[in-house]
């Protein structure tokens, strides 16, 4: 089996490289990762990582919600040349997080530019969206077809409004610890599913180690909770994955 870490932080790892990371990762059959940056100083650390790692990293670059506060004046512009440089790098991660004491006004300012550089540039957009239903609702039409709902874990209702637009759900570990994790994995169309470690964060135990690594496992506990032969489920999701990182597509 194959698989591709659709979400992990190759750069935040303290402790270890991400030479050791992945090498790490790929004897456990993991053969590509997209690493996710999400505020500016960050995208410098993916673009090196992205070099020295060119046939196995696939480099997002954006800004989380968090950090909205602290884009420079210029940002767009950076951001810009960084996507130009990489053709199939996505955008994000980016989004709404209304959990957090941070100006609504801007976090909305901030993500409608980068929904219009996903739109503009034809790319993957990566969308953190924490308590955000409303303002997500608003905005359904102005996604582009390649979206992923990052970490999903979240109500049935608003997976089912994702699911009908036709986007995609990314899930993690934190899954496994929601009270309705089945009716939620198992009402995911098998086409429109990621996973993703968003490594080193999201483990698996709450003061327990996260590593691309263990993707493998997480995709065997989804396929035991749908009821899915794991074969079968983890070459869908690795499918899912090329589409959507891997196959540029015409305006």
């Amino acid at each position: 089996m194959q698989f591709m870490d659709t979400h992990v932080h190759l750069q935040d790892f303290n402790n270890r490289n991400a030479t050791e990371i992945i090498n790490q990762a790929q004897k456990a059959g993991v053969s590509d990762f997209v690493c996710i940056s999400v505020h500016e100083n960050d995208w410098v650390k993916v673009d090196d990582i992205a070099h020295m790692f060119p046939q196995n990293i696939i480099p997002s670059f954006g800004i989380h919600p968090w950090h909205v506060e602290k884009c420079s004046d210029n940002w767009v512009h950076k951001l810009e040349f960084f996507l130009q440089k990489y053709p199939s790098a996505a955008i994000g991660e980016c989004g709404i997080d209304r959990s957090k004491n941070i100006d609504i006004h801007l976090q909305e300012k901030i993500f409608f530019q980068q929904i219009e550089l996903a739109q503009d540039l034809c790319r993957t957009l990566i969308i953190h969206a924490v308590k955000a239903q409303e303002q997500i609702e608003k905005l359904w039409n102005k996604f582009p077809k390649k979206t992923i709902f990052h970490s999903f874990n979240s109500s049935l209702e608003f997976l089912q409004q994702i699911i009908k637009h036709g986007f995609y759900v990314g899930i993690n570990f934190s899954i496994l610890r929601h009270p309705k994790k089945e009716q939620i994995l198992k009402n995911i169309p098998l086409k429109q599913l990621l996973t993703e470690t968003d490594a080193p964060y999201q483990p698996k135990e709450k003061n327990g180690e996260n590593y691309p690594a263990l993707l493998p496992q997480l995709v065997k506990e989804i396929a035991l909770i749908r009821g899915d032969n794991t074969e079968t489920c983890a070459q869908q999701i690795y499918e899912n994955a090329n589409f959507i990182f891997k196959q540029c597509e015409k305006k």
